[in-house]
């Protein structure tokens, strides 16, 4: 089974949403579009949906939801979206994707083997909050005010961003950046 996906011609090249998924057209197809066809089509690998995933929501597990809750909402700005009527679950704000706490330890967490908790013998955890402001700076001192721990100072990246790493009340590690200068 294939998926359909136009591809709009730029430049005289080809741009493809996602390369490596891509069988890219022939040579007789490249002539044709460079003829004056303004796209034409690739088949992509299906991936047995009819769209493309969109990530909906970032759930950090955590020891007090409302707790965690009334911080980020005052060290960062967001706006709750729902907190449910047992308190065991809460949806911020943040975008085109759904920020959610839940409690540590639930039914949910119980059938997929469990959640690390943030101890300082462990690791940080393999996956990495980043939060986007336009402003770092005054957004690192102000969380600094709320009870965040600095894990590094705000630094210039080689991409043309700045960025800093905390710890949030929970013990989790954020990170939080600037835009990405265009």
């Amino acid at each position: 089974m294939w998926k359909l996906a136009f591809v709009e011609r730029s430049l005289g090249t080809f741009v493809a949403p996602v390369p490596s998924l891509v069988q890219y057209p022939s040579a007789s197809t490249r002539q044709a579009v460079r003829s004056g066809c303004e796209s034409y089509i690739v088949r992509m690998a299906s991936t047995q949906t009819s769209a493309p995933a969109k990530l909906g929501y970032v759930i950090m597990y955590v020891p007090d939801v409302e707790k965690t809750v009334d911080w980020y909402s005052k060290a960062f700005g967001l706006s709750v979206r729902r907190i449910d009527d047992s308190r065991r679950w809460a949806e911020m704000e943040t975008g085109f994707t759904t920020l959610a706490f839940t409690p540590l330890e639930q039914r949910e967490t119980d059938i997929t083997g469990g959640v690390k908790h943030p101890a300082e013998q462990h690791p940080r955890a393999n996956i990495e909050l980043n939060l986007l402001f336009p402003d770092l700076d005054a957004t690192f001192k102000h969380v600094l005010q709320l009870g965040a721990k600095p894990v590094t100072m705000p630094e210039e990246k080689p991409w043309a961003q700045k960025a800093v790493y905390i710890e949030d009340l929970n013990g989790n590690i954020i990170r939080l950046g600037s835009e990405v200068a265009q």
